[in-house]
């Protein structure tokens, strides 16, 4: 396939982000790391070649996704994925859980993707074609004892995904969830000034890795990419008058959202 597929990496600087960062370079894509640690995202990219932007983020700030999605659409000639693999998690008994981590989780887990995807989605819109994948963990699907709120996180993000790719289900946009069944997160590095650093805990140390992981993220993006292709060429060929008006339109349906398993979001509705 083409190798001028763009993805916007959110916490490209570590974890998942940046081992989907290097896989996709190394497939020959073009990767924008996008990080609040700036400096980890530059020497990333710099070890990535010119296929690869570091971009200031901090996902907790709606302004901070509008001027790093601006630069990257400028410099990169456009974004055809953005992934959403910022996270951190803090261990903690749900009711004596200090609330600065509760909510520290919910900036960076919740609204920093929802931040993302209202972000992107009117470019995506006006580009006509795009595709977001959002990185969630078991933890979507399952109560987790000890990181109650964590997992709440997890359930929101699997909830607001849904809901958006239905709501789209007719546009050019596609979705899709990754829900590995454990592994690193790419997570924030910095807590808050109240809190340690050294407090907040990967997600998980064992089970999958990273970089199996950012297999699965590249594997969806490819996937994606060449079903909206033979879409878009059986479409040019239906408007050519090779095909009846009825099977044009079945050709030209885009897929809905799907999770990883390829279980569409259409049919989540139903459940």
């Amino acid at each position: 396939m083409s190798n001028d597929l763009a993805l916007f990496i959110a916490g490209g600087a570590s974890g998942i982000g940046a081992e989907t960062a290097k896989l996709a370079v190394k497939r020959g894509f073009k990767a924008v790391i996008a990080d609040h640690d700036i400096d980890a995202a530059k020497k990333i990219a710099a070890t990535l070649g010119v296929r690869a932007l570091a971009v200031a983020l901090d996902v907790r700030d709606t302004k901070s996704w509008e001027t790093a999605l601006d630069e990257a659409f400028e410099r990169m000639g456009g974004i055809d994925v953005l992934v959403n693999a910022a996270a951190v998690g803090y261990v903690g008994d749900a009711i004596s859980q200090p609330e600065i981590e509760m909510q520290h989780m919910a900036d960076v887990n919740f609204f920093g993707m929802v931040h993302g995807m209202r972000a992107v989605i009117p470019r995506f819109l006006e580009e006509g074609k795009g595709h977001i994948v959002n990185v969630g963990t078991v933890a979507s699907y399952v109560p987790v004892a000890g990181q109650a709120f964590y997992a709440a996180t997890k359930h929101a993000v699997r909830a607001y995904h849904y809901s958006v790719a239905i709501e789209h289900d007719e546009s050019p946009i596609s979705f899709s969830l990754i829900n590995p069944t454990a592994g690193h997160a790419g997570q924030e590095r910095e807590a808050p000034v109240e809190l340690e650093a050294a407090a907040a805990l990967p997600i998980s140390a064992q089970g999958v890795e990273s970089d199996e992981i950012a297999a699965r993220v590249i594997a969806v993006c490819v996937r994606r990419a060449e079903d909206m292709r033979a879409q878009r060429e059986a479409a040019e060929r239906a408007a050519s008058g090779g095909m009846p008006g009825w099977v044009r339109r079945i050709f030209w349906r885009r897929p809905s959202g799907e999770t990883a398993s390829g279980v569409k979001a259409s049919r989540q509705r139903k459940a």
